[in-house]
């Protein structure tokens, strides 16, 4: 079922923001961003759920110490935490810009 989520504002990914949008869900994905105009006209049978806010992507947490890829072998060394720990600051201790 698809299914027109419309808001009076719309923040894409990868495009401005849209005033008056709609983002067009078909199951579980997103098949359309754009004006609730626009996307009405293009799918009439769709279900329309009004939101009073704004629609935005879900957020991500990205967060993560890339710079310790090389220290993989501490994960699995059984090592007791005062003992990685130590090992874990005298590694980055050699780190460079």
């Amino acid at each position: 079922m698809l299914t027109l989520h419309a808001a009076p504002l719309v923040l894409p990914m990868t495009a401005a923001p849209i005033a008056d949008g709609a983002i067009l869900v078909d199951q579980d994905r997103v098949t359309a961003v754009g004006t609730r105009a626009d996307l009405v006209a293009a799918h009439p049978g769709a279900r329309v759920r009004d939101w009073p806010g704004i629609l935005a992507p879900g957020l991500v947490n990205s967060h993560a110490h890339t710079q310790y890829f090389d220290f993989g072998d501490l994960a699995s060394s059984g090592l007791p935490f005062p003992e990685w720990l130590h090992q874990m600051v005298a590694r980055r201790a050699t780190f460079t810009d």
